[in-house]
């Protein structure tokens, strides 16, 4: 793993803890807390009237996988076929993308966009609010997940 997506990968963890914190601040605060009330937020703790914080927590903990890299859903207008590719900030920039001849894997000026909570937004809502350098000209807005970490490990739950 480069510098750059432990970095990428490191401050996503941070997020995520932070967002656990506060919400284990918050549940000890309440007036009914008990010391034997689990401190683990579960999908039980999160309901319809969680703040989006505490649900993209959640999901991502849910569905945790690569942090460096995430793959977009993509459809051909012209042909039907559909897939998955790479979230890149470089993708079909003239010049610079060399897709299709290119596979993304092998392109010497991938960029690759790191999961954050907008990501994680975007994905739940269905449609790219932009702030994560994805095309923003889809349709509609489905990320993926790579469960297979770059050690060839993948997360335990």
């Amino acid at each position: 793993m480069d510098r750059d997506s432990e970095i990428a990968t490191l401050r996503a963890r941070l997020a995520e803890l932070d967002v656990e914190r506060e919400s284990l601040l918050k549940r000890l605060s309440s007036p009914r807390a008990r010391p034997t009330a689990p401190l683990i937020m579960t999908s039980a703790d999160v309901t319809a009237q969680s703040k989006g914080r505490e649900k993209i927590a959640l999901f991502r903990r849910l569905f945790a996988g690569r942090q460096d890299v995430f793959p977009l859903r993509w459809e051909s207008s012209t042909t039907g076929r559909s897939g998955y590719s790479p979230a890149c900030k470089n993708e079909w920039k003239a010049s610079i993308c060399g897709k299709p001849q290119v596979k993304c894997g092998e392109c010497p000026n991938q960029n690759f966009i790191p999961v954050s909570d907008r990501v994680i937004a975007n994905h739940l809502s269905g449609e790219d609010r932009g702030a994560d350098d994805a095309r923003q000209d889809r349709r509609e807005y489905i990320a993926g997940v790579y469960p297979l970490l770059p050690d060839d490990t993948c997360c335990g739950s």
